[in-house]
Formats: C-alpha cells, sequence, structure tokens
C-alpha cells in the first residue's frame, strides 16, 4: 500500500495547510460524506464545492457528488470517487468558490478489495457460489483459474449495481455505504479439470483471490493399462467393461491406455497411449480420449509404460482433476512378482521394476489408497514389503497366476450400488468377484493384504530366517514358524482360493530349488539379482543368504536342516515353478507329519 504526504494545490501553488481530524476508508463506488463544519465554516454549502483526493505525488482525482445545484444551500456533500485508483492513503480537499482549498482528511484510505469468504467451499459446475468480502470496489476484472493456471469459463449471476447511488459500474454488488460486497457466479464445465479452483478480483485499486474445492467423489479409479504387448485383446476387453458402467454420482473412471505397436485388435487400431475419462458406454477410441494433458504436450502420444515417470505423470494428472475421498489405483498387465511388472514392446519390451513402481507412486506425492494388481504374482512377501510404506491401505492380487479379464463390471456395479463402503469392503467383493468368476477352470488365489502389518509380518520372517542361518535347532525353527503364521495371518486380511489352490494362505515368497547338475548350485537370479538392491526383502529377511545355502550347500557355510527341504518339497501350492504360498511351507515345518 502507498502511502502520501500532505499536499494540498489553489490556483496551481502548493500550499501547506490545517488537517481536519476526519478519517475515511472507501474504496472506488462508495458514498462518503463531508459537512460544512469539517471545512471550518458555521454556515452550510451555499453552492457546489470542488471535492477531490491527492496523491502524494500530485496526482489528482476528482469526486463526483451526489446533489445537483437545486440541492444547495445545504450541510452536507454526499461524494464518490467514480474511477478506479491505487489503494492508499491520500488527502482529501475540499473547495468552495473564492475560497481557498481546505483539507478534509489527511488519513483518507482507498482500500483494496478483500475476500471473506467463498461459499459453498466445494462446488460443481453449474452450481451458484458466492464470494464475500469488502471494497470490491469499480468494474473489477474477474477470473476463475485452475491449479495450473488454466482458465475456466464462469457465468456471473448478479450485476453490479450501488445500493444508494444512481449507475451500474460493474459485476458485483457492495454496499456504497459499508464496503460489504459479493459477487454470484457459476463455473463452466471446465471446473471439472481442477480440483481446487482460484476466483480473484483485480483492477487498478489492488487484487484479491481466494480457493474453493470442486467436491470430492467418493471413489476414483486410476487404471494404468499397458497393453503394448500381447495383452492388448484382453485389455480392450476390460476397456469395455469398465465403460459397460461408467463414471457416476460416485465413483471417477479414469484410464490411461497404451496399445502395441501392430496392432489389430479394431477401435481404428490406434498405436499410442491415451487417457479417457470414461463414460457410461464409451469405446477406447481418439475421438472419445482427452485430448489437452495439461503439459503443454497436447493429448495422446506414444509414453513408455515402463518409466516410473510415466506412472507419476498419470496419477499426478488425474487426481489433480479427479481426487476423491478413496483412490484406487489398478495395474493392468503382465505381472512377475519381485521382478517387476509391465511389459512395453515399442520400448525395446522393456520392463518396469518394483523399485521403479513404488517410485513412479511416492515421486506423485498422492494419496492413493489402495492398489488392485490385476497381474500375474504380485500377492508376494517381496511386493507387499517394497510398497509398505508408500501410503497405501492395501494390497489386493493374486500370488499365482492371473485370471486374463478382471471382472470390472461386477465390481464396479456393486461399488455403484454400494458408495459407502469401506476400503476393506470393496477389496474383499474385488476377491470374491474375481473367485466367482473361476470357480470353474483353473486354480487360482485372490486375497487382500493389510500393508500397516506388513512390516510385522516381515520381522517375524526374519526370526524364522535366522533360526535356520544360525542353526538354533528344529524346535525353535518350528516355534519361530508359527509365530510366522500368526503374522502373516495377521497381514493378509481376506483370501479366496479354488479347490486347485486349497490351503493357500494368500501371500508368495520367491523360492527356488537348486540347478539339476551335480554338485547343486543356486539359480542365477539367486546369485546375480535376488539381492536389496533390487528388493529389499531380499536381504532385510535374510531370504537371499538362505536361498543361497539351500540350493548352494556350503555356499555359505551353514547347513540346512534336511526337514526344511522335505517342507519345501512337500509344498503344493508352487506357482510358475519357484513361487510358493508362504503358509503352506510354514505349516509343513510346524506339522511335519500332517
Amino acid at each position: 500500500m502507498k502511502t502520501y504526504l500532505l499536499i494540498a494545490v489553489a490556483s496551481g501553488a502548493f500550499l501547506f495547510c490545517s488537517a481536519v481530524s476526519a478519517e475515511y476508508n472507501v474504496a472506488p463506488g462508495m458514498i462518503f460524506t463531508i459537512s460544512s463544519e469539517q471545512t471550518g465554516n458555521e454556515s452550510d454549502f451555499e453552492e457546489c464545492p470542488e471535492v477531490y483526493v491527492l496523491s502524494a505525488d500530485s496526482q489528482k482525482t476528482d469526486c463526483t457528488m451526489k446533489e445537483k445545484k437545486s440541492d444547495f444551500p445545504r450541510e452536507n456533500i454526499t461524494c464518490v470517487i467514480t474511477r478506479s485508483i491505487p489503494a492508499g492513503t491520500y488527502t482529501l480537499y475540499i473547495r468552495e468558490k473564492g475560497k481557498a482549498p481546505a483539507i478534509i482528511s489527511s488519513d483518507f484510505t482507498v482500500k483494496a478489495p478483500e475476500i471473506y469468504s467463498v461459499s459453498p467451499p466445494e462446488a460443481s459446475p453449474g452450481e451458484i457460489i458466492t464470494v464475500r468480502g469488502k471494497y470490491f470496489g469499480l468494474s473489477p476484472s474477474i477470473s476463475l483459474t485452475g491449479a495450473d493456471n488454466r482458465k475456466i469459463g464462469f457465468t456471473i449471476m448478479k450485476p453490479f449495481k450501488y445500493s444508494n447511488w444512481k449507475g451500474s459500474y460493474g459485476k458485483s454488488t457492495m454496499d456504497t455505504s459499508t464496503g460489504e460486497s459479493e459477487i454470484l457466479f457459476s463455473a463452466g464445465r471446465g471446473l471439472e479439470q481442477h480440483e481446487t479452483a482460484t476466483f480473484s478480483i483485480s483492477s487498478k485499486t489492488g487484487d484479491a483471490s481466494s480457493q474453493f474445492n470442486k467436491p470430492r467423489k467418493k471413489w476414483s479409479f486410476l487404471f494404468y493399462m499397458n497393453a503394448d504387448n500381447d495383452l492388448e485383446a484382453d485389455l480392450l476387453n476390460e476397456f469395455l467393461l469398465i465403460s459397460s458402467v461408467g463414471s457416476g454420482n460416485d465413483i471417477d473412471l479414469i484410464v490411461q491406455l497404451d496399445r502395441a505397436k501392430d496392432s489389430k485388435n479394431g477401435f481404428g487400431n490406434w498405436t499410442i497411449t491415451h487417457r479417457f475419462y470414461v463414460e457410461k458406454g464409451m469405446e477406447p477410441l481418439p475421438a472419445n480420449a482427452i485430448q489437452d494433458w495439461n503439459d503443454g504436450k497436447g493429448g495422446g502420444r506414444e509414453v513408455d509404460m515402463t518409466d516410473p515417470g510415466s506412472l507419476t505423470s498419470f496419477i499426478t494428472w488425474a487426481l489433480q482433476r479427479y481426487p476423491a475421498e478413496n483412490n484406487v489405483l489398478v495395474v493392468v498387465d503382465h505381472g512377475y512378482g519381485w521382478r517387476g511388472l509391465s511389459i512395453d514392446e515399442t520400448s525395446n519390451s522393456k520392463h518396469m521394476t518394483l523399485r521403479g513402481f513404488k517410485q513412479g507412486i511416492e515421486d506423485s506425492a498422492a494419496d492413493i489408497n489402495l492398489i488392485l494388481f490385476d497381474a500375474c504374482l504380485m500377492q508376494s512377501m517381496e511386493v507387499a514389503y517394497e510398497l509398505r510404506h508408500c501410503g497405501a491401505e492395501y494390497i489386493v492380487g493374486s500370488q499365482a497366476p492371473a485370471s486374463p479379464v478382471m471382472p470390472f463390471d461386477k465390481i464396479l456395479t456393486d461399488l455403484g450400488e454400494n458408495p459407502e463402503w469401506s476400503l476393506l469392503e470393496l477389496a474383499k467383493d474385488i476377491n470374491d468377484r474375481y473367485a466367482e468368476k473361476n470357480s470353474e477352470g483353473i486354480y487360482y488365489t485372490h486375497s487382500t493384504v493389510r500393508l500397516d502389518a506388513v512390516e510385522g509380518m516381515a520381522d517375524a520372517y526374519l526370526n524364522f530366517t535366522k533360526a535356520i542361518i544360525e542353526e538354533e535347532g528344529f524346535s525353535s525353527i518350528q516355534s519361530k514358524a508359527a509365530a510366522a503364521i500368526e503374522a502373516l495371518q495377521n497381514a493378509v486380511v481376506y483370501n479366496r482360493c479354488g479347490n486347485q489352490a486349497a490351503g493357500s494362505g494368500g501371500i508368495g515368497i520367491y523360492f527356488p530349488k537348486a540347478l539339476p547338475v551335480t554338485p547343486p548350485q543356486a539359480p542365477d537370479e539367486v546369485r546375480d539379482f535376488y539381492m536389496g538392491n533390487i528388493v529389499e526383502f531380499a536381504s532385510d529377511s535374510c531370504w537371499n543368504l538362505f536361498l543361497y545355502g539351500f540350493t548352494a550347500p556350503g555356499i555359505p557355510p551353514f547347513p540346512i536342516d534336511p526337514r526344511i527341504h522335505n517342507a519345501r518339497d512337500s509344498v503344493t501350492n508352487v506357482y510358475s515353478n519357484d513361487i510358493v504360498d508362504v503358509y503352506g511351507f510354514l505349516n509343513e515345518i510346524v506339522n511335519p507329519d500332517e
């Protein structure tokens, strides 16, 4: 705010005048009153005087009087500043005909706009929003912008009318006596693209702004679907299952879909990556895709879906625009457990490492509450441990090779009918619907793991592993195995499995056998890759050291009790040759004779 000197002008000369103690706080457009007593005169104003304000740099602004010539003589005059001037402290003068200018106030303060509230604090497109404040002034420039400073359309619902003054000066209502102000408007559909919007008032007098939020729905589903491989046909079918339900009053469905470079599965056979806000009945066509990702690069383009930065970009973009009370990340592609997930053939058939996946989530700084793996082998000790601090509450998935197509239509229909479900209730429904779909045919498992219990599960497993390595004796190993089972069952809060996977505990672990050579040798993965710099669980649980001793006897130099080998051989739930059901293995240790 500027500060101005006490300077008066009369007949072109600068004069110092005695100040009167009156104080004013006004904005352009507000009415203020001057009495004849303030001039030091005992009589009324005989004629229309000249009223003006002067700044320290001698910028003069005339004030307009409400009264006409026929209203004089009179005791008081009512004035208004009818153009915007910078906020600050001015000197107010009055000059009557035939007299020198008189200072009415040396503390005539022109106030900048102030915003007190935006109501409601959460609003949807088309909903009337009221902005209240003070000193909005004359014809302020009004704007509405999103979090990325992109303009949002709006409609003013009420014109700017002065309650005690003739004329109309803009787009808001201001009480011309007190300065209390309000603007009523409704935001356009562009508000749907932003979580937070900023309402701004700007004029020569000053600026003011305030934010409000778009109401959050109950649920947002972020589908990260990499079909740039041999799963394209399946993923296109899953897109149609998702769109058969579509986004609704309580659920937003957002998809990033990458297709194969030699696509032959229809829908225009496009080969790049598109993002979709999925509505009921939508097909995965470029015309239905979001045309601007708000990053200065337009819309659809080729994306390496195995790059953690691509995952970060999608999560950040989606939750800036469609945040919800509960945010679900769904990863749809190939899965390889601790080895990683997602194959992008256009990007030289690279895959995303497990550590890269964690980085992609953490770098988004977004609030992901549940992770659903529509991918094989991802419900494992290694995956759960790696993601234990990523912010999600639950992981849902299979420890076995997964079914080709997840029944998203039924899951989303169930949730639409029960939007008040908790995260765990949704997770259980996913497990149940998956089990229902696979009730006939191949073996299956599908479970929900509580991430805040994973550290305890891993600690118990470390104690079990150390009991083997440190040769504590088989009874101690059995006791530690029983404790590990208890911790596992605390972490796996719900589990479904088919008859061919009966007894599965809901979570797997990497547990290969020695190579069939003489003498036995550890697989290359055990020697070179199953290490802490690739997957934390391997070293934090000492499981990599155990596997080395298990598959290459004598290296390192600790013996493995033969009953441990027998337990491994007895486990029936083994997937992809080297993923063993943890509960099944531990139970064979605790109850070797059953």
